[in-house]
């Protein structure tokens, strides 16, 4: 997510940098009537595709989650995670480090679209005496501010998680309380988890 820290000359620099990223993945973006199209796609992630058009009607009409456009759109990626999150907390304390964002309020977590970016940031922290940790993210949510694409990336789940990821990021278009990523969180997962059942 473009995220950042108020203030903050770095910060700055990171976020420039990370809507820069998201703006020029938004650009390789094509219809999903054309990416069903491609020859570059399997027919498994195809049918991936096509079950995250049902989930998408599913989440707006049974759900009653805010209908957008999200996921009508399809952006193939060079790599096999959208984003890498960097993790970081206290050593000798279970007590995340929270960065405070516009937008979203304080988080556990800062997201880059570069893992070299992502690995540069966690070894700073590691400097500075924090134990960190960093992943790959497959999906995120730009909380209704923008539409989502469906992501290459997304098609490596497993139908059922296919399902579940869809509605819960669509749960924090629907709702999302800033300085408040536990409560966000918690219901995203319960929404998700319900409606992957009723589904």
């Amino acid at each position: 997510m473009a995220s950042l820290c108020f203030f903050s000359s770095c910060q700055v620099g990171y976020l420039i940098r990370t809507s820069y990223d998201h703006l020029s993945m938004l650009t390789t973006r094509v219809p999903i009537s054309e990416a069903l199209k491609s020859d570059k796609l399997t027919p498994v992630q195809k049918s991936k595709i096509e079950l995250s058009q049902v989930v998408r009607e599913f989440s707006f009409e049974d759900l009653h989650l805010k209908k957008s456009d999200n996921y009508t759109q399809f952006v193939q990626l060079d790599r096999p995670y959208i984003t890498y999150a960097v993790m970081a907390s206290y050593k000798w304390k279970f007590e995340p480090y929270l960065w405070n964002f516009p937008f979203i309020g304080k988080a556990p977590y800062k997201g880059y679209y570069n893992e070299k970016s992502a690995k540069e940031e966690a070894e700073k922290m590691k400097q500075e005496d924090f134990d960190v940790y960093v992943r790959g993210v497959p999906a995120y949510s730009t909380l209704g501010r923008l539409t989502d694409p469906l992501l290459s990336s997304m098609l490596a789940y497993k139908e059922h998680d296919l399902v579940n990821t869809i509605i819960h990021e669509l749960v924090h278009t629907t709702l999302f309380i800033k300085d408040n990523i536990d409560f966000n969180e918690r219901l995203a997962v319960f929404v998700a988890n319900k409606g992957t059942e009723q589904f």
